[in-house]
């Protein structure tokens, strides 16, 4: 479904930036984009898929501060 696909093209995109030392977007704007994937998700892999991105937030905030 479209959330699934852009959502998951998104979070590779931010994953890459991340590592190159750029920031995408801000983390408010991830977390929104995340909480839209997993409500308007119809799949079960779009439902799923934020949840390796929320973890490492919650588990290992300084990896992400850059995103403020």
């Amino acid at each position: 479904c479209t959330p699934c696909r852009i959502g998951n093209r998104g979070m590779h995109y931010l994953l890459e930036e991340l590592e190159h030392g750029r920031v995408a977007m801000p983390r408010p704007q991830v977390e929104e984009w995340l909480d839209a994937m997993l409500k308007t998700s119809i799949c079960g892999l779009g439902q799923g898929a934020p949840f390796p991105l929320r973890n490492a937030f919650e588990h290992w905030p300084e990896l992400f501060a850059t995103l403020g």
